[in-house]
């Protein structure tokens, strides 16, 4: 059984008590499975697998290590120069990645992770907006206002509800409560605060710093940890730039836009998961 199957797997109701219906196990799968693929390149890297550490660049030799620095204080540095965390220890690194993250209002995040590829905008305390795609079958998101907005194909739709249903719904919106269990994953993908914590923790010690390189056109650093090694920018503000995954879980995170305006609209002619057969099953 592969990870994302595990974990997707429904659980036995607490206490014993029967499980969710095949229409909810099948939407746990369906579209929270993609949500699921994504954590382990970002939430799941902060446990210990028990591997190896990772690479700067994800081809599975050790990251080049340098001696940190451990005292004294750095000056901090002008809005566009050099601010020093390159000769920094890792702690101090990743501190200064999730001090500048805290800060910051919205971002972009770009995965690719195989089966799973993404694009989203998040603004903090609002939600999401984006794509996403799962073995090939795309579908869109909004994440605003107390729901989870979910559009794609019938083929799409059909992991979600029943065949009957997936034709009717054709290219419109389909909306379900944001703490609908089913979806939680889902929902919880577009809590900039909760994905940044997560992308910032590439894992368990010892931590590795690697050589100054350039990622996506940016001066950067690697901090390396047991599950990925995280990017962050030398130059300008000490933010993460991406986040790359080990042999073990391959895959690449990007972060970009950082502050940018994001536009979050709920849309207007969704259709409610309750209005479907079986939809307000738990």
């Amino acid at each position: 059984m592969s990870p994302i199957e595990q974990q997707t797997e429904t659980p036995a109701m607490p206490g014993g008590g029967r499980q969710r219906p095949l229409g909810a196990r099948r939407a746990h799968r369906g579209a929270a499975a993609a949500a699921v693929a994504i954590a382990l390149a970002a939430a799941g890297c902060g446990g210990d697998d028990g591997g190896s550490g990772t690479t700067a660049g994800g081809s599975g030799a050790a990251a080049p290590t340098t001696t940190p620095t451990t005292g004294g204080q750095t000056t901090p540095p002008a809005p566009d120069g050099d601010h020093g965390i390159a000769g920094q220890s890792a702690e101090r690194i990743l501190d200064a990645a999730r001090g500048a993250a805290r800060a910051a209002d919205s971002v972009r995040v770009d995965g690719d992770l195989g089966e799973v590829a993404m694009e989203l905008r998040l603004l903090r305390g609002r939600g999401a907006t984006g794509r996403m795609s799962r073995e090939g079958i795309d579908f869109e998101l909004v994440v605003v206002d107390g729901a989870i907005h979910l559009r794609g194909g019938e083929e799409f739709f059909a992991q979600v509800v029943d065949r009957t249903s997936a034709a009717r719904l054709g290219g419109r919106w389909l909306r379900v409560p944001a703490d609908d269990p089913r979806f939680e994953l889902v929902g919880q993908l577009a809590e900039m605060e909760r994905l940044l914590r997560a992308a910032t923790h590439p894992g368990d010690g010892p931590l590795r710093v690697g050589a100054v390189e350039t990622v996506d056109g940016r001066e950067a650093v690697g901090v390396s940890g047991s599950n990925a090694t995280l990017f962050v920018a030398t130059t300008g503000e000490p933010l993460p730039l991406k986040l790359v995954g080990s042999a073990a879980r391959p895959g690449e995170v990007a972060f970009s836009d950082w502050n940018e305006p994001v536009e979050l609209t709920a849309p207007a002619d969704a259709v409610d998961l309750a209005e479907l057969p079986g939809g307000a099953g738990r």
